[in-house]
């Protein structure tokens, strides 16, 4: 599974729940989800690579529906990944242009089907 020439080093990635799609971030190329059995790249969530918002971390909600990016530019967005659609994103205020989210990891609600998002500071929701 190879972005196109000149996509850069892998920054992240991480497999849907079921295993049948796996979500990387590249260094020069955005996001990029991919089948992993066959090795053929689905979609494209985002091109964004360069300035403050490098993406470091990728994590599938649990059924799979949802897949949270993060890195330099201070903002988590969720996608849909199946259709390749932005749903939402967060934003932490503003302070000093510093790496913000390096690493996110998602984790199962007991009381509803959302997604936990676990960062190095709060954020807040932004349509």
């Amino acid at each position: 599974m190879k972005a196109k020439r000149g996509g850069g080093r892998v920054t992240a990635m991480g497999f849907s729940p079921s295993g049948h799609i796996l979500a990387a971030s590249y260094s020069r190329s955005g996001v990029r989800i991919w089948d992993p059995r066959t090795g053929a790249q689905l979609r494209l969530l985002s091109d964004r690579t360069d300035g403050p918002d490098r993406i470091h971390s990728v994590a599938f909600n649990p059924d799979g529906c949802t897949l949270a990016t993060g890195g330099d530019g201070k903002v988590i967005r969720l996608w849909d990944p199946h259709a390749g659609t932005l749903r939402r994103q967060f934003t932490d205020t503003p302070g000093p242009s510093t790496p913000w989210c390096s690493t996110l990891t998602a984790a199962p609600s007991p009381s509803a089907p959302t997604l936990r998002l676990a960062s190095r500071t709060p954020a807040r929701a932004r349509d």
